[in-house]
């Protein structure tokens, strides 16, 4: 099992988590920024521009899809890689070595691989990252849970494995170690989480990572925490993030339709 410490370090040392941290407030100021209740907007209208825009950001600092590009055509269709873009976001924009990461689908589900290793993305609920419940996503998010251990038969009882269990491993076959990008934002606290991690199957109530590292986001209220996460162990007060808190809302339904795949 890759540990927290090489994977993190390899992907910083590349450039790609600031990038992913980049694409990510990218999306998140222009869904804000467009976002209006009283215009009629709602929160599951709020949750699927957060995924889209995201997901072209990610595509755009990667060189991606629309915004492919040559080595040493980097400076190539800038009209078009910053279009629609803040100012603060074209200038804060990395820029990448093309290649450095390609997009890599897998069954529908967007993904982008750098060097072996490929990265999902994940929606959750604010300060409810560490236990994102995956017999309720996509067999694609199942299976990557899976990938390093097999189901506990003793989970066959508990909730949140009985759709694991029902669904058959060999639907999907993972062709590379895959780990997941899963973000979360509150607009009414004006808050964001984002975090990179390694899934596991769990018990209700248990964080569901072998490990998850939490970078920072351009909102306040968030920071970094950099703590391996006990699977088995309750959440440490000291890593929880300051922030505020509401109750759930129509978002994790919206979350759930448009990027669980």
């Amino acid at each position: 099992m890759l540990g927290e410490d090489e994977v993190i370090s390899a992907l910083r040392g590349a450039g790609v988590l600031n990038a992913v941290q980049w694409a990510f407030d990218a999306a998140v100021r222009r869904s804000l920024d467009d976002y209006v209740p009283r215009a009629g907007y709602d929160e599951q209208w709020l949750g699927q521009t957060r995924y889209v825009l995201f997901r072209d950001r990610l595509d755009r600092v990667f060189g991606c899809q629309n915004y492919d590009v040559g080595p040493g055509d980097e400076q190539f269709g800038e009209d078009e890689l910053f279009a629609e873009l803040s100012p603060l976001d074209r200038t804060g924009m990395p820029r990448l070595p093309a290649g450095t990461v390609i997009r890599d689908d897998l069954n529908g589900s967007p993904g982008w691989t750098f060097a072996a290793w490929r990265l999902l993305l994940t929606s959750g609920e604010l300060g409810r990252l560490e236990y994102v419940p995956w017999s309720q996503k996509s067999p694609t998010k199942q299976a990557v849970a899976r990938q390093s251990g097999k189901v506990d038969p003793r989970q066959g009882a508990l909730f949140d494995a009985e759709a694991l269990m029902e669904q058959p491993e060999s639907e999907v076959e993972l062709d590379k170690h895959t780990f997941v990008i899963a973000h979360a934002l509150d607009a009414v606290a004006s808050s964001s989480e984002l975090a990179v991690g390694l899934p596991r199957q769990g018990f209700r109530g248990e964080k569901t990572w072998h490990w998850l590292h939490f970078l920072d986001t351009g909102l306040d209220g968030t920071g970094t925490r950099d703590d391996v996460l006990d699977p088995a162990g309750p959440a440490a007060p000291a890593s929880e993030p300051l922030v505020k808190r509401r109750a759930p809302s129509s978002e994790g339904n919206a979350r759930r339709a448009s990027d669980e795949r």
